[in-house]
């Protein structure tokens, strides 16, 4: 007995079934590509460099500096192997530095010197649904010039500390007699005013002979030069 062909109605219904099936597809694709969008616009907002690779180090999404940083455009790097672009030593590093997020489960900082160029660099775990580690998300701030002014100030510190150091300061009460101007230090021998200052500050004495003085010890002298 040949099958029974479907009653028009059954037709209908089964073509509004698709209908709803096509549309439902339509609106996931439509999703996708917003979070697509999405995913693409969180990763160029950042102004440093942000790239999402899998475990195998395969190049998932990157934002348009990190392209221009490699010296190729974002929809290029999809698929290629990021460990490529790295010197071998540095790319052993980074190899080890991935298995250790996968061990640990939690994030790394480091810094590290490329091409001349400081960066500051952050490795993320990226999990899945069941909480297992299924790719990475790697930020890389460049930081020479802010290494370089604080090395700087580093050095104007230090050159300011050895000035410093060789600074000799009087401050304080100081005991002077009241007689014959001798200064008592610290450990309460009486010393000349000269050797005391001499030796607490920079200051060098050269003698000379006040004109006070200069009447009461020498007064012919003095006479004679007035006439």
């Amino acid at each position: 007995m040949p099958p029974m062909k479907p009653t028009y109605g059954e037709l209908e219904k089964r073509v509004r079934e698709l209908e709803h099936e096509v549309d439902k597809l339509r609106n996931l694709e439509d999703g996708l590509k917003v979070r697509e969008g999405t995913l693409q616009a969180l990763l160029n907002a950042p102004t440093e460099t942000a790239i999402l690779v899998d475990l195998e180090g395969a190049i998932l999404a990157a934002n348009e500096v990190a392209a221009k940083r490699i010296g190729k455009s974002a929809a290029e790097l999809i698929g290629l192997g990021i460990f490529e672009y790295l010197p071998h030593d540095m790319a052993v590093s980074r190899l080890a530095i991935a298995k250790e997020v996968i061990h640990s489960g939690k994030p790394i900082r480091f810094q590290d010197k490329r091409a001349g160029r400081f960066y500051d660099n952050n490795v993320y775990p990226v999990l899945d649904d069941e909480g297992k580690i299924r790719a990475f998300a790697i930020f890389a701030k460049d930081v020479t010039e802010t290494k370089k002014a604080g090395e700087a100030l580093l050095l104007e510190r230090d050159k300011l500390l050895a000035a410093l150091a060789k600074i000799k300061t009087l401050s304080g009460t100081i005991s002077i007699c009241a007689a014959c101007k001798k200064i008592r230090d610290d450990k309460g021998y009486w010393n000349q005013i000269e050797s005391y200052i001499r030796k607490h500050s920079e200051a060098q004495f050269s003698h000379g002979i006040c004109p006070e003085c200069a009447n009461n010890l020498y007064p012919d002298l003095v006479d004679d030069d007035k006439n």
